[in-house]
């Protein structure tokens, strides 16, 4: 869709209403505030010829207020591929969830620190308590990341993250890493793991390879050597860069972390 505006926002229809207002436990409601990504990751089917679309300031202050607002919600979960990455945006964003979010409920979102280029944004970050920031590292490997055409800043990235833990020590940082990238290997991979540790992250998350419908590694399987399960969800079968024995290990390795 070329623009977001006639798609209806949930939390305006009464029957979302009604089904929040009847439950008897609470729930993390998800909210999206823009669809697509600036990236081309070949993994991923986010990023589109078609630019990033957003919603209106107004609307999506209205919907987490609204959602923050109700009993029967805990906490909300911006599912946004990256809600900072416009410095305008992430400023009003992240000053909504410092000045107006006023049940303290936690926000969850994913973003790449890297891309974070207005300081203003980072030290309201840096002054979040409880709020879930997920950063999706992925791989730091120079070849695989060349492979899979996902650009990677570290020492920007190292910066942003130093300093978001500078202004807050006990903020609620998590890191994600894929296992059986395409040109990846089980040294490469613990390089990855390594440099996640060092950013003292409070969990890291290692996810298996699924290669998404739409994506250019799921069209192109053969050009990123691997070989995939054509049913869902998709799983890796074979990388010939990752033998099974090699994963495995990284798998374990991953899940003792």
């Amino acid at each position: 869709l070329a623009t977001l505006d006639e798609i209806p926002f949930a939390f305006r229809s009464q029957e979302y209403r009604d089904y929040l207002d009847q439950l008897d436990y609470q729930v993390t409601a998800q909210f999206e505030t823009e669809r697509g990504c600036p990236l081309s990751c070949a993994f991923c089917s986010w990023g589109t010829q078609l630019p990033l679309r957003r919603r209106r300031e107004e609307d999506v202050k209205e919907g987490l207020t609204y959602l923050l607002n109700h009993p029967n919600v805990r906490a909300v979960y911006v599912v946004d591929a990256n809600p900072f990455i416009k410095n305008e945006k992430g400023l009003w964003l992240t000053e909504y969830l410092l000045n107006e979010n006023k049940t303290g409920k936690p926000v969850f979102f994913e973003l790449n620190p890297e891309y974070i280029r207005d300081q203003r944004v980072i030290e309201n970050l840096g002054k979040l308590q409880g709020d879930e920031m997920a950063f999706g590292l992925q791989s730091t490997s120079e070849v695989t990341l060349k492979k899979i055409k996902r650009k990677f800043h570290k020492e920007t990235y190292e910066t942003n993250v130093k300093r978001l833990r500078l202004l807050n020590p006990d903020a609620n940082i998590k890191f994600s890493l894929i296992l059986g990238l395409p040109s990846d290997t089980y040294e490469s991979f613990t390089h990855s793991l390594d440099f996640a540790i060092s950013m003292v992250p409070r969990d890291i998350y290692v996810h298996d390879l699924l290669i998404l419908p739409g994506s250019e590694m799921y069209d192109y399987p053969e050009e990123f050597g691997i070989v995939i399960d054509k049913d869902p969800p998709h799983r890796l079968l074979s990388n010939e860069t990752f033998p099974w024995e090699d994963y495995n290990r990284a798998k374990f390795l991953g899940f003792y972390t």
